[in-house]
């Protein structure tokens, strides 16, 4: 009987190991890239404005194929598939500087927007909304009951796309509980933190422009509490957190 004799594999010179973990490295930013650039984004929740359906420093992953796929790095569309939903929550760039921010989407184009000491009404209905708190007592008046006749429907509409009720503290705290009405432009979306009384949000710096919506959160896959000692690694860690789904919930109408 013969035995082959098994074929040893050649040696690699120092140098093609060290090509073969060029090459490796090289692949996995390529991938990393291509992953967040068209499929998943990962994202921080860095203020309190969606108390209590995200914590801070909750950390999410973006499905960014949600609603649309863009030029890398870009707000430009190459496919859009749908349009943020009443209800939905959104991951979107400010549009005063880029940064990421997160709010749940309540106007759609076309809708008339007000808010009546803390109630939100939408094209004149109220809508049943679970996942909102209130923290502060106070109901600040509404611009109009502040100064009389200070500004007609058309300049009001004006002032809140341009965002100055932003710009303007004194006039953006009458915002708050008091609001409208504003009809949300064409291919724009009315945001608003589930934390009403706290919360920077479309009442004041005005609507968002489609083209600055990146996708909506799917996935938290980690979640830290930093009011917790982090010797105290039980409670530091929200562990009934981590691996669990965003769950979106929808508007219901009431009357």
């Amino acid at each position: 009987m013969f035995f082959k004799k098994k074929r040893e594999k050649p040696i690699k010179t120092k140098q093609e190991k060290t090509l073969d973990w060029i090459e490796a490295i090289l692949f996995a930013i390529v991938a990393t890239f291509l992953l967040k650039s068209f499929f998943i984004q990962s994202y921080m929740v860095f203020s309190g404005s969606m108390l209590s359906t995200l914590q801070i420093n909750d950390f999410l992953f973006v499905n960014r194929l949600k609603y649309s796929t863009n030029v890398p790095f870009s707000s430009e569309e190459l496919v859009r598939y749908s349009n943020p939903n009443r209800g939905d929550i959104v991951v979107f760039k400010f549009p005063l500087d880029g940064r990421p921010f997160v709010k749940r989407c309540v106007g759609l184009p076309g809708d008339t927007i007000e808010m009546r000491d803390k109630k939100l009404y939408i094209n004149g209905k109220t809508y049943d909304e679970p996942f909102v708190q209130h923290i502060d007592d106070r109901t600040f008046p509404h611009l109009r009951d502040i100064y009389k006749n200070y500004m007609s429907d058309e300049e009001y509409q004006k002032y809140w796309e341009s965002g100055e009720f932003y710009r303007n503290m004194y006039i953006g705290l009458s915002a708050r509980d008091n609001f409208g009405p504003v009809v949300v432009p064409k291919d724009n979306f009315f945001m608003m933190g589930d934390n009403r009384d706290n919360s920077d949000d479309s009442r004041f710096w005005g609507p968002l422009p489609r083209k600055y919506v990146i996708g909506t959160p799917f996935l938290y896959y980690f979640s830290i509490d930093k009011t917790q000692p982090i010797w105290k690694i039980w409670k530091f860690v929200r562990w009934n957190r981590i691996l669990r789904p965003v769950k979106t919930q929808t508007f219901e109408y009431k009357g």
